[in-house]
């Protein structure tokens, strides 16, 4: 496979891109932009912006965009700062008996990014491959550095946009780098953690889930397999729409589902308030698809595309 590639000569810029694709990865020193013909999609932040404090946090993606170029998700907002557009995170983190940081609200907790590698596809589609070490100052080496208690491995996929709808896939896997690790979600009966968006939500939003219309709930509702938002997110008042879904042999399929209408994420939960031990010999394995589209849930076959991503083999 060709791959050109442009370098910045002040070092801040990498660009690179097949010949036969639109998209294309431009890594800067802070994260990297997935584009398509120069408009942008997605961008990944690698380092804490030191503006955000104590909420400051590495490895999420903010802006997510529409078709029609309109930012999606939202970073850090009033009501949530520790919400970062699509992020994934837990209220508990405990080696063996040791509580070691909350994730979820970016307390005693780091993400350490070790590894960001473009990848090209010969379907057109790119795609970053991502190491990424979880760290505590709980948890500390005898010179007293944080050392690394969990090992993520994570590859996103962003294919080139239809007509109609553009998909971005995630490969999530968590592996212990010790025995007894264990995550968990908040330790109400709402259960809340792991993968998220933080995306606006005018009063119009609907919610549409596998199982038909769904209204937000306190605590969380079932679904099935895919979760559909849909609003008027258009400058111009046309709809469009973001699908999450969650391949079934993800961990916990299917997970319950907390969707909030004001203020707050919407989280395929797992694994609830009960927290489950990390293995060292394999990763926790967690596979989900965006797709973004235009128009409302009624205008795309969602069950369609949900059986596409669910007979993907690897």
């Amino acid at each position: 496979m060709r791959i050109l590639c442009v370098l910045c000569l002040l070092g801040i810029i990498v660009a690179c891109q097949t010949p036969q694709s639109s998209l294309t990865i431009e890594q800067q020193a802070d994260g990297v932009w997935i584009k398509e013909k120069g408009h942008p999609v997605l961008f990944y932040q690698k380092t804490a912006k030191p503006e955000q404090n104590e909420y400051a946090r590495s490895h999420y993606f903010h802006p997510l965009y529409s078709l029609d170029g309109t930012v999606l998700t939202e970073d850090m907002p009033e009501d949530h700062y520790h919400h970062h557009g699509i992020f994934w995170a837990w209220h508990q983190t405990y080696i063996g008996d040791k509580r070691i940081g909350d994730a979820w609200v970016n307390e005693d907790f780091e993400w350490r990014v070790d590894q960001v590698k473009p990848v090209l596809f010969q379907s057109g589609a790119v795609g970053l491959n991502l190491v990424v070490n979880y760290l505590s100052p709980l948890w500390v080496d005898e010179q007293g550095q944080p050392k690394p208690f969990i090992e993520e491995h994570t590859l996103v996929q962003v294919y080139p946009r239809t007509d109609s709808t553009r998909m971005i896939d995630f490969r999530i896997g968590l592996r212990a780098l010790l025995p007894d690790v264990a995550i968990g979600g908040s330790e109400d009966s709402k259960g809340y953690g792991g993968f998220s968006l933080r995306i606006k939500m005018p009063d119009s939003l609907t919610f549409t889930s596998a199982l038909g219309p769904v209204q937000p709930q306190r605590d969380a509702i079932k679904g099935g397999g895919w979760m559909d938002f849909s609003a008027p997110y258009e400058e111009n008042g046309e709809w469009s729409g973001v699908t999450l879904m969650v391949h079934p042999s993800s961990e916990g399929f299917p997970q319950p589902w907390i969707l909030r209408q004001k203020k707050s994420m919407q989280n395929a939960a797992y694994p609830g308030r009960d927290p489950v031990t990390v293995p060292t010999d394999r990763p926790l394995v967690f596979k989900y698809r965006l797709i973004l589209y235009k128009g409302q849930t009624d205008d795309i076959n969602i069950d369609a595309l949900y059986e596409s991503f669910a007979n993907r083999v690897e």
